[in-house]
């Protein structure tokens, strides 16, 4: 899989999802509907006289301007609920991405990706795991340079905090949902997939497996980019990629 079928997946919010049919009479104007939906009246106006226009020299008496509507003409308009698409970024600043060179590689696949979704003003989030920590680096905007920006100088330090990671992506992502009506998810993990490290006890590849389990029975859509290189690669990110129920990339 490349960098443009990745692009191209976060551009539809992740496995197919689409706005689906608004029955509450809210959302955005897309077609019209031959009847009308409990809950939702209005007239699709344009339409209506559209149907009704071929029959006007049958209806209309001589001498009448008035454009005669029946029943079988009126449109209803088609509305859509909106979905708020957000992609969140995690990803790892750990030493064990190779320190640097590593770091670079992933920052670049996520700059990548940034300038593909750039023109759907898609809602971003980027939090990085390392050095013993977990941190939000970019609450969801639509900021795509501000995105970059908050990644450019991040070094890469410490151990690999796999499991705070994936907890905080977690929680940052299901909070949006509570805050946004119609918010959208996709996760998309940056990383080795090595884990050995954790503030909570107990074996800490363990724990990342645990969050990463949590992440697939909540059925958030993920990603996972696999930043180990080389012929030694142990299969650790797809391993979690599978854990996830996420689609795997690895770039070469």
């Amino acid at each position: 899989m490349e960098l443009l079928t990745a692009g191209e997946y976060l551009r539809q919010g992740g496995r197919g999802r689409a706005d689906k049919e608004s029955k509450n009479g809210f959302g955005i104007h897309q077609g019209y509907r031959l009847q009308k939906l409990p809950g939702q009246s209005r007239i699709d106006t344009a339409a209506t006289l559209r149907a009704a226009a071929p029959f006007q020299g049958i209806r209309v008496s001589k001498g009448q301007k008035a454009v005669q509507i029946e029943p079988e003409d009126l449109r209803y308009e088609r509305l859509l609920e909106k979905e708020r698409r957000g992609i969140l970024f995690a990803v790892d600043t750990s030493r064990s991405q190779g320190m640097e060179k590593r770091l670079a590689f992933a920052k670049g696949a996520v700059f990548s990706l940034l300038d593909q979704i750039y023109c759907s003003r898609e809602y971003v989030g980027v939090i990085t795991f390392g050095n013993g920590e977990a941190n939000c680096r970019l609450p969801f905007t639509r900021s795509v340079e501000y995105a970059k920006k908050c990644l450019q100088e991040i070094p890469a330090a410490g151990n690999t905090p796999l499991g705070m990671g994936l907890r905080m992506a977690y929680e940052m992502i299901m909070w949006e949902k509570r805050k946004r009506q119609k918010f959208a998810p996709v996760l998309v993990v940056l990383t080795d997939g090595k884990a050995n490290f954790d503030k909570r006890p107990g074996n800490s590849m363990q724990l990342a497996i645990q969050a990463a389990e949590m992440i697939k029975a909540e059925g958030i859509p993920s990603y996972v980019i696999d930043t180990e290189r080389g012929a030694f690669n142990l299969g650790l990110a797809e391993k979690l990629a599978k854990v996830l129920g996420a689609l795997y990339l690895q770039l070469e």
